[in-house]
């Protein structure tokens, strides 16, 4: 577990306890991140617990397509960074140099 992430026991309704996490996270979206959520919400759904589920689920989803939204801008602006480069080194090359 990472060393910011900080767990302690609390009793739930029933009586019995649970473990719960207590964390800051830096950074943005990440499927690793997503993948617990999915996990936390088939626990969930195991047990019966169908709106606890659906959120977990849904969190899940959202952050794996922020992640893939922020991946494929970065890749776009990257090509067109490139490209416009390109265009201007051409540009450049026709006018017979920097003067």
């Amino acid at each position: 577990m990472p060393h910011n992430v900080r767990t302690h026991t609390r009793k739930t309704a029933s009586g019995r306890t649970t473990t719960v996490r207590q964390h800051r996270r830096r950074g943005g979206p990440s499927p690793g991140h997503a993948w617990r959520m999915g996990k936390r919400g088939f626990s969930a759904a195991r047990r019966k617990r169908r709106a606890v589920a659906a959120g977990f689920f849904s969190f899940a989803l959202l952050e794996l397509a922020l992640w893939f939204t922020f991946q494929v801008t970065g890749v776009v602006c990257g090509a067109v960074g490139a490209l416009l480069i390109g265009v201007s080194v051409v540009l450049v090359r026709q006018r017979g140099g920097w003067r």
